[in-house]
Formats: C-alpha cells, sequence, structure tokens
C-alpha cells in the first residue's frame, strides 16, 4: 500500500513550495519527467489493481490541468518534439502462450497529445517488465533496460519501428 503522493514545485529565491498535484491514497508516482520545451510533465502513476488513478497523465504547469491520457502503461517518455509521447504499454493476455510463460505483451506505442492519435509501432514481448525507458534525443532509438540473471541488466537498443539490437 501507498501513501498519497504529491508533487511540489520550488522556488529557489522565495524559498517556498507550491503544491501542483496530488493524487488519492494507495497511488505511487513512479516518473514525472519534463516536456522538452518545460511546460508539462508526463506522469506515470501506480496504484492498487483496478485503481482509477492508476495511468499516465499529463499536467500542464501553465494552466494547471492535468489529463489522464492512457491507462495500463508500464513507462512512458517524451517525444523530442514535444508533441507526442512513446509508451510501454502492457496488453495482458494470461491464455497466450506468453501469458503462460509469464512474460510480458507489451506494445510500444506513440500518442500525440494534443489530437490524442495513437500509433502502434510494434509489439514488444519480453520476459520482464523493463526498468527504464529512454528515447533518443533524435527520436530514432529507444533505449531500455531489462533485468537478467544474477541481478545483471540488458540495455537493449530499439530502433523505433525496426527490430532490436542488445548491448551487452
Amino acid at each position: 500500500d501507498y501513501d498519497r503522493e504529491f508533487i511540489y514545485e520550488y522556488d529557489f529565491d522565495a524559498q517556498s513550495h507550491v503544491l501542483l498535484i496530488e493524487f488519492g491514497e494507495d497511488m505511487a508516482i513512479t516518473t514525472f519527467p519534463y516536456s522538452p520545451d518545460g511546460k508539462q510533465l508526463l506522469i506515470k502513476t501506480f496504484g492498487n489493481s483496478g485503481s482509477p488513478e492508476d495511468g499516465l497523465y499529463i499536467y500542464n504547469l501553465s494552466d494547471k490541468n492535468l489529463k489522464k491520457v492512457q491507462e495500463n502503461v508500464l513507462y512512458g517518455t517524451w517525444f523530442p518534439d514535444g508533441k507526442n509521447i512513446l509508451y510501454f504499454i502492457n496488453r495482458e493476455d494470461k491464455d497466450s502462450l506468453l501469458g503462460i510463460l509469464g512474460a510480458y505483451n507489451g506494445t510500444l506505442e506513440k500518442m500525440n497529445i494534443e489530437t490524442g492519435e495513437v500509433t502502434k509501432l510494434q509489439d514488444l514481448p519480453t520476459p520482464a517488465l523493463p526498468d527504464f525507458l529512454k528515447l533518443s534525443k533524435d527520436g530514432k532509438y529507444l533505449y531500455m533496460s531489462l533485468p537478467c540473471g544474477r541481478g545483471g541488466k540488458n540495455i537493449i537498443a530499439w530502433p523505433v519501428g525496426r527490430p532490436s539490437a542488445e548491448i551487452t
């Protein structure tokens, strides 16, 4: 269980903070990267199964608007243009071979934040949940870390829209 989660903005000149966002009980804010122009936050929350607040949000820092954009998202990141986001979404299918083996049937999707248009880029079946996602500055490569045996990590460089190349 989680306590309430908050995001504050701190003013170093005034040495004070202002509450930006408060999520309900049993929620955790896992990531909240700034958009490339610094005007928005992409917030990933995680809560108890079935929690209505669990998901991916965009928070506009100027008008204080919080908008939920997707559910069942494991990780999200900004495209360099600041108009699109990239996220890894788990398409659970416990009856599929991947589900029976305990693997994740993930899909990499791109969303235009102005129109809400979603483009499926590719399926990413993985044996474990990625630890992080990071998009290259040119938006052509996705880097993710996957746990492997004995506490190690595999770093995967995934050309967006093409097969992956593993960096070990």
